[in-house]
């Protein structure tokens, strides 16, 4: 479990970027697989699932994970949340409902409003990066009360620039949406491209004046003991990847 020290210091909330430990899977999905969009077993997810609310004293209907598809959609969860959830965000003014995101490489972030109880669990690649999951996760929770002046953020587990090597016409993507996203890359002299995808994010939320942001720098890539990795599953020709979960919940 890594922990926010930014999310720790506020009381209302319990967090937590799980890692891919402590769970009951095996193989390509050991342990802690955590994703029913993977060719695991599903019991044994389920099993997972059930470790991940009683480590954060939830029941296991309490646990809410979205099924995500890189949109920039965000939902609002209330106590009445039978129904299955379509989204790549989900926020909530209610206690006692985890909120789940799954990744292997995307970027999960966790986000509070400390005055006016409000949370948000966004999953964040690089096409809903680009096409506003952040902007609009904020929206939703300014729709329920929320103020970005009384926020936390905190950017958990994801690919670090420096394993993240794109091509020339998804820089020339960024750079035409913004000029000034063209600091986010780096060209090296062998013409490799690599882009800072939780830098992308960071500067998303800077930009809609939410003024504490907790940057982790754990890279999911490079640190197979700790994380599932899509792009290292593709580089090793692995058949599947697990997923690590990342939870918030109002007390």
């Amino acid at each position: 479990m890594i922990i926010s020290s930014l999310l720790k210091k506020n009381t209302m909330c319990q967090h937590s970027f799980f890692t891919r430990n402590k769970g009951f899977s095996d193989g390509l999905y050991s342990s802690l697989n955590c994703s029913y969009s993977s060719n695991d077993n599903v019991s044994t997810i389920k099993k997972n699932r059930t470790y991940v609310s009683e480590k954060l004293n939830l029941k296991e209907q309490e646990l809410i994970v979205a099924q995500q598809g890189h949109s920039n959609k965000c939902v609002i969860i209330k106590h009445n949340h039978d129904k299955k959830i379509i989204a790549d965000a989900i926020i909530t003014s209610s206690s006692n409902i985890g909120l789940g995101i799954l990744t292997a490489d995307c970027v999960p972030i966790l986000i509070m409003d400390k005055k006016n109880h409000i949370i948000g669990a966004i999953h964040a690649g690089w096409k809903g990066a680009s096409t506003g999951i952040i902007e609009n996760t904020i929206k939703n929770m300014l729709s329920i009360g929320g103020d970005p002046q009384n926020m936390i953020a905190a950017i958990g587990p994801s690919i670090q620039q420096k394993s993240y090597e794109v091509g020339k016409e998804f820089r020339k993507h960024f750079i035409r949406l913004n000029p000034n996203n063209e600091e986010l890359f780096i060209c090296t002299n062998n013409k490799k491209i690599y882009f800072d995808l939780p830098e992308y994010c960071k500067k998303k939320l800077s930009n809609l004046l939410i003024p504490e942001i907790d940057l982790l720098n754990h890279c999911t890539y490079q640190d197979n003991r700790k994380f599932f990795s899509y792009r290292r599953s593709c580089h090793n020709n692995e058949a599947d990847y697990g997923r690590q979960i990342s939870v918030i919940s109002l007390l």
